[in-house]
């Protein structure tokens, strides 16, 4: 017989084996990874079953059964004696029972693994005969060796070997496993994807930013990776296999560096990696060398061998790399390198024996990201001011320069330090819910806001509580018991060495409210089971005053000295206030000497006073007031620009007929 082993079709998951008698041949395909165990035995030709003894026992005791029953003796002549010769000895020694017993087990109709090389059977003082037909099945089984004591027999064992895993391991389902307070945690993915037949493990290794605000001036991030200990060996299943969690420690910190707490929150990369399952074909390659020197490599391209999960230890200095102590040798696993330990048993001259493997024999698969929780409460923020925030917006087409000043924004000032649990964290803004009924327990908590009380009441609360349609539809919106946090990111100032964040109202129903912030320090990735963890205590910010939607725009009719500038405010209609307060608009062209070159060289020409604006008729909410001035001088010669102002004016001057007026928009656009 002629015995092929060849590659399986791609896409084969299961080996399969063919025979051909026409051909004498067995063809056995094997998909990658696959093995294909087989028993290797002779065939006898018909006829020289007789020459083996144990068959003879076992046909010369069927003959004396047949004789004792009157029957005619059939098979080979022994001598018409059985009281003497083989069957007697076979008799007296306890024999026949185990040969009659093998053979019957042969002719029975059992699987056929049980014609394996190990084929016992029990001590048995009572012989049964066979019949024809079982006679006939023995006979068969012995001819074609499936008989071990009459054919000894050997494992066969065909593989197709690989170097590395046949595919990469995929997640599936990953999750994170955390518990309050717990500075590790666990990824768990039942689902994951492996080939079992070439997989021995699966690695996982994350890798993340890290935040520390607590010395220096300014933020520091760095990238840390942890790597989690191989779980249970997958199964041998071709496509999928049940995944283990890994528990995934913490980095370690070089000594005088005190570790941070790892119960933050942070957004990991996760990849994974399958090492190769060891098997009889995938033992190292082998090299001799000599002892003589203190350094010896493994090969080009090559690395030394090692079991998958050793214990690692790191180089005492830089460059910082994996480096092994295994028994009288230092393995170096990054540079191939191998080296003696000073005073070891290995003397110089002595001829050692190197292990190694070709590389790779991983296949990483595609990285997931994930959010490890952060597993305790937030710190309460530190509010160091809040003052209103102007958020402008200008843009230019042909003569024509638009400037916007958004309304309703606030900047909060933050003391340091920030990030104290992990990446992620923002400042969160307590509102009520839209369909929660106000009680007065909620000034506790809830931010509220009110009219401004030198402006006429009109339609406008004296006071209420915004929910979150009234804030930035941007914000990070996290429902919590009480309410809800809209979450704002938070930006460094580094002159005035203090974190902020920009919080934009939508207070379109009220001129210019105040409001009475109430803020949170919030991390929306922590774990909220079995308690919310995400929100700190709330801290009382004080009252700021919101900004007012304002739109300037100026198209410049000429180049020449003397050209017109048509200038144009859109705006709410400020309403009109207690002992007579009104607004007014004025707008002025101012140009810049050259002996002064800071801001303070914008001057305005003497006998060209500011003019003021005039309101559009028309009555609503929004007002629009315009007017035109004319250039200084031509467009290129000096730097020029539009100035626009709005005042508050107020009757209460000491002077008879003259007011008091204070500036509450300011808006400066280049010509």
């Amino acid at each position: 017989m002629r015995l092929v082993v060849e590659a399986a079709p791609p896409g084969s998951t299961q080996p399969v084996a063919v025979a051909d008698a026409a051909t004498r041949t067995i063809r056995v395909k094997l998909p990658p990874a696959a093995s294909f165990p087989a028993v290797l035995s002779s065939m006898l030709a018909p006829g020289d079953e007789d020459l083996l003894g144990q068959w003879r026992w076992y046909t010369e005791r069927l003959r004396a059964d047949e004789e004792a029953d009157g029957a005619p003796a059939k098979g080979p002549d022994t001598g018409g004696d059985v009281a003497a010769g083989p069957v007697a000895d076979a008799l007296a020694e306890g024999a026949a029972s185990d040969i009659h017993e093998l053979l019957a087990d042969a002719a029975s109709t059992a699987p056929a693994d049980r014609f394996g090389p190990a084929g016992t059977s029990e001590e048995d003082e009572r012989i049964s005969t066979l019949s024809a037909a079982e006679h006939e099945a023995a006979l068969r089984a012995a001819l074609t060796g499936r008989i071990g004591q009459l054919t000894p027999a050997t494992g066969l064992t065909m593989v197709h070997a690989v170097r590395c895993p046949v595919a990469a391991p995929a997640f599936a389902g990953p999750r994170v496993l955390r518990e309050p307070g717990q500075t590790v945690y666990a990824l768990a993915d039942p689902a994951m994807t492996v080939h079992g037949a070439s997989t021995r493990t699966v690695h996982a290794d994350a890798t993340w930013t890290e935040y520390s605000d607590l010395t220096g001036d300014r933020l520091a991030t760095s990238t840390a990776s942890a790597g989690a200990p191989p779980g249970d060996r997958p199964s041998r299943r071709p496509r999928r296999a049940d995944a283990p969690e890994h528990a995934v420690p913490e980095p370690s910190r070089p000594r005088g560096h005190p570790p941070p707490p790892h119960h933050l929150h942070a957004r990991r990369r996760f990849a994974v990696r399958a090492v190769l399952h060891p098997a009889p074909y995938g033992r190292p390659q082998r090299q001799r060398a000599h002892g003589g020197r203190p350094g010896l490599r493994a090969g080009d391209g090559r690395r030394p061998g090692r079991r998958p999960g050793a214990q690692r230890r790191r180089h005492p200095g830089p460059p910082r790399r994996d480096v092994r102590v295994v028994r009288m040798l230092t393995v170096d696993d990054g540079e191939g390198e191998i080296t003696r330990i000073a005073g070891g048993a290995i003397p110089n001259g002595a001829s050692v024996e190197v292990s190694y493997v070709v590389p790779p024999v991983t296949r990483a698969g595609p990285p997931v990201t994930l959010h490890v929780p952060s597993t305790v409460r937030p710190p309460a923020p530190v509010v160091h001011s809040v003052v209103p925030a102007f958020a402008w917006e200008r843009t230019t087409a042909g003569s024509a320069t638009t400037s916007v000043r958004h309304e309703g924004t606030v900047r909060v000032h933050l003391k340091r330090p920030w990030y104290l649990t992990g990446e992620g964290e923002l400042l969160g803004v307590r509102v009520v819910d839209a369909t929660t009924s106000v009680d007065p327990s909620v000034q506790k908590w809830a931010t509220a806001w009110g009219r401004d009380p030198i402006r006429a009441r009109g339609d406008a609360p004296v006071m209420a509580y915004p929910t979150p349609a009234n804030l930035d539809e941007r914000a990070v919106d996290v429902r919590l018991d009480q309410g809800h946090a809209l979450g704002f990111p938070v930006d460094y100032d580094r002159q005035r060495q203090l974190w902020y964040a920009d919080v934009r109202f939508k207070g379109d129903s009220l001129y210019q409210p105040f409001v009475h912030l109430m803020v949170v320090r919030l991390q929306p990735d922590s774990l909220t089971a079995p308690e919310d963890l995400r929100a700190s205590p709330v801290v009382d910010a004080g009252w700021v005053q919101l900004p007012a939607y304002r739109r300037a725009r100026i198209v410049v009719g000429g180049t020449a000295a003397g050209s017109p500038v048509k200038v144009t405010v859109v705006a709410p209609e400020p309403p009109p206030g207690a002992d007579g307060l009104t607004s007014e608009f004025t707008a002025c062209v101012q140009f810049r000497t050259p002996l002064l070159p800071d801001d303070a060289g914008w001057m305005e020409l003497d006998d060209v006073p500011p003019v003021r604006m005039n309101r559009a008729p028309g009555a609503g909410p929004i007002g629009v007031w315009t007017q035109e001035v004319r250039l200084p001088a031509a467009v290129g010669a000096r730097p020029m620009r539009v100035v626009v102002r709005e005042y508050d004016v107020l009757t209460d001057s000491p002077e008879p007929g003259r007011t008091t007026r204070r500036i509450s928009y300011l808006d400066t656009i280049p010509i």
